[in-house]
């Protein structure tokens, strides 16, 4: 299983549209917390996520918020743990 950040935006006026779709979340994201930016100005959301592959990351998401969702592949580190090729 690979790690993946799910980070979309939508416009101000789409909110109302928007954040209902998340009372029925897949498996996956249940449970979960998600850190939205619209109180700031800037809406939108970041979600963590395991998948298998990017595409799966992103059908774990609401059909309403995939096409302006970017998949990011990354992985969680310890804030002590050596960065990956040796970079400090």
């Amino acid at each position: 299983m690979g790690e993946f950040l799910l980070s979309y935006t939508h416009r101000a006026r789409d909110c109302p549209r928007i954040v209902p779709g998340f009372q029925n979340v897949s498996q996956e994201l249940k449970g979960k917390k998600f850190f939205f930016t619209c109180p700031s100005g800037d809406h939108g959301g970041f979600f963590q996520v395991e998948a298998s592959r990017s595409e799966e990351a992103l059908n774990s998401l609401p059909a309403a918020i995939r096409a302006t969702t970017q998949v990011i592949s990354g992985e969680t580190m310890a804030r002590d743990a050596p960065l990956p090729g040796g970079g400090k």
